[in-house]
């Protein structure tokens, strides 16, 4: 599709909503709008009306769009200023019924009954509602639709899929880009409706996994099950970005809770029985891979921006597995339910004779030099849960510590040398305190068979946690 030239009227009705049009007139063009707009094609020198009269006229303008907040319908029906010239010349060519298409206004005020402020020759054609800043992701689509000339409802089978629906997913050109977009926008400025596009970002990625979903025959050892999880790459790394953000922009608590509630969606889609009606139990290993991958990288940024609480929560809150629910007396499982055996990738591993301890480890280390989670962060994180499954009595499995035999203390343990942070890591974790801490390690000295055997190799948990380092600290 080529990139349809789309002229911007609107009022300098004041500096914030000048703001506000140039933000909407930029995101356009990331969108591959050729938006054109008066700061950026007007020069000095040049005649203004002539410029707004053959953007309006002009064949090659496909589309025309008329941001209307209070001011701009004033003056419109005035017929005074540049929105007043713009005015006379649009509502002529709407009139004439023969480019009805190739206008749209964009309502961002509504009067004290709750009606669309509007200019008088258009109240009675369709606009797009963006008076409600929460709901700007959905209305740009809408724009964005409107374009490219992509209704939102099509009939099935028919017509051609939006653009960004067209595109590969590892180009991300599907919702949760622009609300993405929108949300790191909102917190890094500290909008209101911060948090609202937070929750909007997590429906939207949540409900683009669905897209991962494999056939019903698909062979594991293909290079179709590996594409699939390269494919889903750049989701986690978008993910991770926008948490970071999160973390340094703000420590309220309902971002975590909703952080929580997006795991929990996400169980879900562990199910290998969803949506079919014969299933194996491999179905389900891609998510399986997606969903531990996030929770690893989720626990290695918190650890790395020292939330301890907000670790906590993720650690200490249970999760519900709606179908588990269904089939025993409580659904309630923990943090652990991201950490199920991949019989995918063993299935994988098996077929192509591959002697490897662990394929979960492999892609793990392999995609980790790709994002912005270094490798030994995921270790790091893969360790802590470990530990803290046997503090809270679950069971999580550190794939990724088949790497880690010779590995050096983790950061977040060396730092615990100080009685404060000590205390700090213990209660994290899960501890009641330091004798319960220790008593887990000498549990793994005594028992080496309770610490994961990958291959020939085990890790040393006293090692990674710098044990001796502690207990002269105790």
């Amino acid at each position: 599709m080529t990139s349809p030239r789309t002229f911007i009227s609107y009022s300098w009705s004041n500096p914030d909503h000048e703001d506000w049009v140039l933000k909407l007139a930029s995101e356009l063009r990331a969108a591959g709008v050729d938006a054109i707009l008066d700061k950026w094609d007007l020069r000095e020198g040049q005649e203004a009306n002539a410029f707004m009269e053959k953007m309006v006229n002009d064949e090659e303008v496909k589309k025309v769009i008329m941001i209307v907040d209070r001011t701009y319908a004033e003056k419109s029906n005035a017929r005074i200023g540049g929105a007043g010239t713009e005015a006379q010349i649009i509502s002529n060519q709407l009139y004439s019924s023969q480019r009805e298409s190739k206008f749209v206004a964009l309502v961002l005020d509504r009067d004290d009954d709750g009606n669309a402020v509007l200019p008088s020759y258009y109240t009675s054609r369709m606009y797009i509602d963006f008076s409600d800043p929460t709901r700007e992701v959905e209305k740009f689509e809408q724009l964005l639709r409107w374009i490219f000339d992509k209704p939102i409802f099509i009939k099935p089978g028919l017509g051609k899929i939006p653009t960004f629906l067209n595109e590969e997913k590892s180009q991300i050109r599907t919702a949760t880009d622009l609300s993405y977009r929108r949300c790191k926008d909102a917190i890094a400025g500290g909008r209101v409706h911060g948090f609202d596009s937070f929750k909007e970002y997590l429906r939207e990625l949540h409900l683009s996994l669905e897209k991962f979903t494999l056939p019903e025959d698909f062979d594991p050892a293909t290079d179709e099950f590996i594409k699939n999880l390269e494919d889903f790459l750049p989701l986690r790394d978008q993910f991770c970005d926008l948490l970071k953000r999160v973390c340094r922009h703000t420590s309220e608590e309902r971002y975590v809770i909703a952080l929580h509630h997006f795991f929990n969606a996400l169980i879900v889609y562990l199910d290998p029985s969803r949506g079919r009606i014969i299933y194996r139990r491999i179905d389900s290993g891609n998510f399986l891979f997606f969903t531990n991958e996030l929770v690893l990288h989720t626990v290695a940024i918190l650890i790395d921006e020292n939330r301890f609480d907000a670790l906590r929560v993720l650690l200490e809150r249970p999760y519900i597995d709606k179908a588990r629910a269904q089939n025993a007396d409580s659904g309630v499982v923990w943090l652990s339910e991201f950490c199920e055996f991949n019989e995918a990738l063993d299935f994988r591993k098996e077929r192509l004779g591959l002697r490897r301890g662990s394929l979960t480890a492999d892609l793990l280390k392999e995609r980790s030099g790709t994002g912005l989670v270094g490798f030994d962060d995921v270790m790091q994180a893969d360790f802590f849960l470990f530990i803290a499954g046997h503090a809270r009595r679950w069971s999580w499995w550190p794939y990724s510590l088949v790497f880690a035999r010779r590995h050096p203390p983790f950061v977040v343990f060396e730092r615990a040398q100080s009685k404060a942070e000590f205390s700090r890591l213990l209660d994290v974790l899960g501890f009641k305190g330091p004798d319960d801490f220790f008593r887990i390690f000498e549990g793994f000295e005594k028992n080496p068979k309770s610490v994961p055997l990958f291959g020939m190799d085990r890790f040393d948990p006293a090692r990674l946690a710098g044990i001796e380092n502690l207990k002269r600290e105790r």
